[in-house]
């Protein structure tokens, strides 16, 4: 199963425990200079402890929670979108 960068930024897509694996990736990036300055280090403890805490704090019970915060993202998006389209008349506006 594919488990790139994207996937791993798409909440609930991937498996939460791979953070850590996310983290070290993005570290070497930004120590290559290709995402940030080549001055720029990172402070690799500081990611892992981050990708410690995203695994065991919304990431702790695998996908379901993570998944359910982004479909309920997704549903209130939705209804902005609906009440935005009907206070213009229910013309057409590229909202559909």
């Amino acid at each position: 199963m594919d488990r790139g960068l994207s996937s791993i930024l798409f909440l609930g897509k991937s498996d939460p425990s791979l953070w850590g694996k996310f983290m070290e990736s993005l570290a070497r990036e930004m120590e290559s200079g290709y995402i940030a300055p080549p001055s720029f280090q990172p402070d690799r403890a500081l990611m892992q402890t981050y990708a410690e805490q995203v695994a065991n704090g919304i990431g702790a019970n695998g996908q379901a929670e993570l998944m359910a915060l982004r479909n309920a993202g997704v549903v209130g998006i939705r209804s902005a979108l609906r009440e935005v389209r009907t206070s213009l008349g229910g013309t057409k506006h590229g909202l559909d």
